[in-house]
């Protein structure tokens, strides 16, 4: 691929007990233990991610209710994430619920200085991840029965945290071809957590550029903007797709392979990976559904039509960061013929 104060304040969440037991007063440790239906949730989570919550408590408070299914995926979605992000990068994400104990442990320590990140290796089996003075952005997996079903992601309107419907996880999963009848190969959590990435560093977009929740103006597809950077794209939709490729390809060009930890934990693998999630979602789509009509010949640029209000078709956007991570003059074409295309349906 081409590129990729005088005294010490913090506290525990000692995340690998029970979640009732603990202390506001030490080290934070979130380790190893044994796209939205914003607007009613916009007035009831103005506290959401603050430092004298009980993160796993919080949906409760207002009316919501944390999932326990698809928990291991999501942290380690998470873990991805936090592991390929830029070094300087402060804004990371942590999860809302007891460790599973299968990933790095997470730390996340209060000093009241500037940011740093470090690998922790002295700990056998509590490696993982430390993250001083850090932009925590918490990760709540929701409930399905509290969110519609349609809502894969979001950031709350005005807040600092990503939401993620649980119930809706094996749809996303279906969409990117790793699970269901169209599936064209063998995918574990490995790879679901992979596309679930994916999700989170967009949702990381939205926050990054401070954007007001995650739903915006109906985006539409430019081919003129794909090489632009994230900080030149007005639609916050194309902008956070944007910023997602973005931090693949910084992780790619870091050429870390591996990491200090063990396990698939170097930024550069990371990003070799998250790509090969996208190209899967794209090259799927593309064979099941044929839409440049290679068997059939008949083109069907429809397929590519936009089903949301505020985002593009799932695999137009596929293709298009599938285009800004790993460019090809093939991938390039499929792109042109598309924007004519959709122009056209448009007249």
């Amino acid at each position: 691929m081409s590129h990729a104060p005088s005294f010490r304040i913090s506290r525990t969440l000692a995340t690998t007990g029970h979640p009732a037991c603990r202390d506001c007063c030490a080290t934070e440790r979130i380790g190893r233990p044994p796209w939205r239906f914003a607007a009613a949730l916009a007035l009831a989570l103005s506290a959401t991610g603050c430092a004298t919550e009980r993160p796993p408590a919080s949906p409760a408070r207002y009316g919501l209710a944390q999932a326990v299914i698809g928990r291991e995926i999501a942290e380690e979605a998470i873990t991805l994430v936090n592991a390929m992000l830029p070094p300087d990068f402060s804004m990371r994400l942590r999860p809302t619920w007891p460790a599973s104990g299968y990933f790095p442990t997470l730390y996340f320590e209060n000093e009241g200085g500037s940011f740093a990140m470090s690998y922790v290796t002295d700990r056998g089996f509590d490696n993982g991840l430390r993250f001083v003075d850090a932009d925590e952005i918490p990760v709540y997996l929701i409930d399905a029965s509290h969110l519609g079903r349609i809502e894969t992601a979001f950031v709350p309107n005005g807040e600092r945290c990503v939401f993620v419907n649980a119930g809706s996880l094996d749809r996303l999963f279906e969409d990117f071809f790793m699970m269901g009848k169209h599936v064209l190969g063998q995918h574990n959590s490995f790879d679901k957590a992979l596309v679930l990435a994916v999700v989170l560093l967009h949702e990381l977009g939205h926050l990054h550029f401070e954007d007001d929740g995650s739903y915006g103006p109906p985006a539409a597809f430019a081919l003129e903007e794909i090489d632009r950077p994230s900080r030149a794209i007005a639609n916050k939709e194309v902008r956070a797709d944007r910023f997602a490729s973005e931090m693949v390809n910084a992780a790619w060009a870091s050429q870390q392979m591996k990491s200090p930890l063990d396990g698939p934990y170097g930024r550069a693998g990371i990003a070799s990976n998250i790509f090969r999630a996208i190209a899967t979602g794209a090259n799927s789509h593309d064979f099941t559904v044929d839409p440049q009509g290679v068997f059939d010949g008949v083109r069907k640029p429809y397929v590519f039509r936009q089903s949301g209000y505020s985002h593009l078709n799932l695999y137009l956007r596929l293709l298009v960061l599938a285009q800004q991570i790993n460019p090809s003059e093939e991938r390039l074409n499929e792109l042109r013929w598309l924007e004519l295309a959709l122009k056209g349906e448009h007249r």
